[in-house]
């Protein structure tokens, strides 16, 4: 569970590009993209 909470939080920060994998969604929430 850490691991995913990790994933997701470098997702909204967009420094992790498995993120976008996992969470495509996101990738449109995120301001920086």
């Amino acid at each position: 569970m850490m691991s995913i909470s990790m994933l997701d939080v470098a997702a909204i920060v967009g420094l992790n590009p498995y993120g976008e994998i996992f969470h495509p969604d996101r990738k449109s929430s995120n301001p920086i993209k």
